[in-house]
């Protein structure tokens, strides 16, 4: 591939809208390589997203070629973007003398989601991650173990958030009038098609702290005994002190080759993405979609691994009939995210306020006083936005999704505390879920 011409293209949306672009460019990488930098401007209502569609055309053979895999997030908003098309990638082995390259605009939609691809297969030696954006998910066949997407390859997908507030958990267990507050999340994210596993921590950091590491099954299920050293360097709220992520911890490690503000996702992200998005009225039920295309509640031993369908007790050599289950060994919800509940709970960003589990809290009151408004969270007209929860080192993790030694049924409301300093290197029925905010 030596150089490039480009076109633009004008497409209509949403009935009589029309969004336009301009200044369109096309060039390849220097030094030469399979990647193609492509910049344009958009004219579009300020907040709106869109999915880049870039065809091209060999000019001298009449080849035909589209692009599915990129290096930058290939959603675009009004103003200046930049897609870089991983050429090489789509067509291994193809060389093009001339190609012209066209640009169009169409909706974001669920229907077509976004993933995130990083290829750890360099392992804790490697200086970089490759990292890819495709709308092509991870090749994963339900309860298949060793696959690259539950090893070699972290996969999350982007969650485009809900337009307006909604009910989320109760601020409290003993205050009942606190069952559900209403919040409401402005931006876009990423988060873990699964969790993360002991093979993909193993290949960031050298080392795997798990109870269930059977050689023969240990890699692709999820990573357990983690804690905040080991994630973050401390206890910290990773949002609210990204500054103080340890360069050695897995975090530290995996931002800093991939130069991507990867994360945990806080308590209302998690709660959103492990409902798959379904809203009705002023509730979320799990619910998937049936083969005839009508959504079901589905049973909780088809949704994820808990005491139920685990066999006994299990120690620390046991297969995966029992303790853990391989990551994706169950239904995934509508977001297409496996073990959404069960097999480990998930450590979100935030700490509760209490160590007594009885009086666990989002500290809501705080929350009033600094905004200087009693109301906050009452109403679906005056939600908390965007919460992210409080930085107290002295203070638990909330963890949310239930745990594969959950005895009662699972539910979305399935969460728990986790006191780490008490706990080293920490239980074996905590895990975490990688995410990624999208400024």
């Amino acid at each position: 591939m030596k150089k490039f011409a480009f076109v633009f293209c004008l497409m209509p949306l949403f009935a009589l809208q029309a969004v336009e672009i301009s200044a369109v460019t096309a060039r390849q990488r220097w030094p030469w390589n399979n990647l193609v930098d492509i910049d344009f401007t958009v004219d579009a209502p300020a907040g709106e997203i869109y999915r880049a569609v870039i065809d091209a055309k060999s000019a001298s053979g009449g080849k035909v070629f589209s692009a599915s895999t990129f290096v930058s997030d290939p959603a675009v908003k009004s103003g200046a973007n930049r897609i870089v098309w991983d050429f090489g990638a789509d067509y291994p082995n193809v060389r093009v003398e001339d190609l012209k390259v066209t640009v169009s605009l169409a909706p974001y939609s669920e229907a077509l989601p976004l993933y995130l691809r990083i290829d750890l297969s360099g392992g804790p030696d490697a200086a970089k991650y490759p990292v890819t954006y495709t709308f092509t998910g991870p090749a994963h066949v339900q309860g298949a173990s060793g696959e690259p997407c539950q090893t070699t390859e972290l996969w999350l997908r982007r969650i485009r958030h809900y337009e307006g507030a909604m009910p989320f958990h109760r601020f409290s267990y003993t205050d009942s009038s606190a069952d559900n507050f209403f919040g409401e999340l402005t931006k876009d994210y990423y988060i873990g098609v699964f969790e993360l596993t002991q093979r993909q921590y193993e290949l960031v950091t050298g080392d795997n702290p798990s109870f269930f590491s059977n050689k023969t099954c240990y890699a692709s299920r999820p990573v357990e005994r983690i804690n905040g050293k080991c994630l973050f360097g401390s206890n910290i709220n990773i949002h609210t002190r990204p500054g103080s992520i340890s360069k050695d911890s897995f975090f530290g490690k995996i931002r800093a080759r991939t130069e991507l503000p990867l994360a945990v996702p806080s308590s209302m992200q998690f709660e959103y993405a492990l409902r798959g998005g379904y809203y009705t009225g002023e509730y979320y039920r799990y619910k998937l979609m049936g083969e005839d295309g009508n959504l079901y509640i589905p049973s909780s031993l088809n949704i994820g691994r808990w005491k139920d369908n685990s066999e006994g007790s299990p120690d620390g050599d046991s297969d995966t009939s029992g303790g853990t289950a391989a990551v994706g060994s169950y239904l995934a919800n509508m977001f297409g995210l496996y073990d959404t509940m069960g097999n480990v709970y998930e450590i979100t960003c935030e700490h509760v306020a209490n160590w007594d589990y009885r009086g666990m809290s989002y500290d809501l009151e705080a929350l009033r006083e600094a905004a200087g408004d009693a109301t906050l969270g009452k109403t679906k007209g005056n939600p908390v936005v965007d919460y992210f929860g409080k930085d107290d080192i002295n203070s638990c993790w909330r963890t949310m999704g239930g745990s594969y030694a959950k005895s009662s049924q699972l539910t979305i409301w399935n969460e728990g505390w986790y006191m780490e300093q008490l706990l080293e290197p920490g239980p074996s029925v905590v895990g975490v879920r990688v995410s990624m905010n999208v400024e």
